[in-house]
């Protein structure tokens, strides 16, 4: 498919944490010049330029309440309206993430977005594979460089420095076997409900099986469905 093909397509990746939906949107942005929406970004950028928008977000998160899904979906409206004359390919970062932030945002897609396709790509990995990576995964504490190694990819198993700048190598708490597999059933929840609504009102979910391949094949695979 041509990149004119793919113009005013919007992607919603869906997939466990881990499974490299971060990864793959950073590659179609880099390589196929493709639009990221990230909402946690989105809200911040709102707040420090002290926006309308941006206001009522601090007064709930000051609260220490929940950001309403009828805000973010504004905020995700205002935003798409701002993007409708660049002609791009836009991926949602964490959005939707509540099942009636899922019906807000395809209800004003069909309303006052309807030239935008819209693709629910669900990515697959298995369970047992993700603990492996994500309990493996150590972390440099230094604050300007945080790079990420994975034990099952780094030659020397009992490295405690960075390679990059020599800062100290941690595990995160939440890369704990046990949070790890809390975290992957609060996604499966959370998930289900979302994709049963995107079916339940003829959503095509387009399924990205990516068992055993690396992260360069797991772009050509999604390239391939383009």
């Amino acid at each position: 498919m041509s990149k004119k093909d793919l113009s005013k397509t919007i992607f919603s990746f869906f997939g466990p944490p881990g499974c490299g939906k971060g990864t793959l949107s950073e590659r179609a942005v880099e390589r196929l010049d493709f639009e990221m929406l990230s909402t946690g970004n989105l809200c911040r950028q709102h707040i420090s330029q002290k926006t309308e928008l941006g206001k009522m977000l601090n007064r709930f998160i000051e609260k220490g309440d929940l950001v309403p899904d009828e805000l973010i979906t504004d905020m995700v409206k205002d935003w798409l309206k701002s993007q409708e004359a660049q002609d791009k390919t836009i991926i949602l970062d964490g959005y939707p993430r509540t099942k009636r932030q899922a019906e807000l945002f395809y209800s004003v897609l069909k309303s006052e977005f309807p030239e935008y396709k819209f693709r629910v790509i669900l990515i697959n990995l298995a369970e047992d594979t993700i603990v492996e990576r994500l309990s493996g995964r150590l972390v440099c504490d230094n604050k300007e460089c945080q790079n990420v190694y994975n034990l099952s990819t780094l030659a020397d198993k009992d490295v405690k420095e960075c390679l990059k700048c020599g800062g100290k190598l941690i595990r995160r708490d939440d890369d704990k076997e046990e949070i790890v597999r809390a975290r992957l059933k609060n996604y499966a929840d959370y998930s289900s409900n979302i994709l049963d609504y995107y079916k339940s009102v003829g959503q095509d979910i387009e399924e990205l099986n990516i068992d055993g391949l690396s992260v360069d094949e797991v772009f050509e695979k999604f390239r391939s469905i383009l």
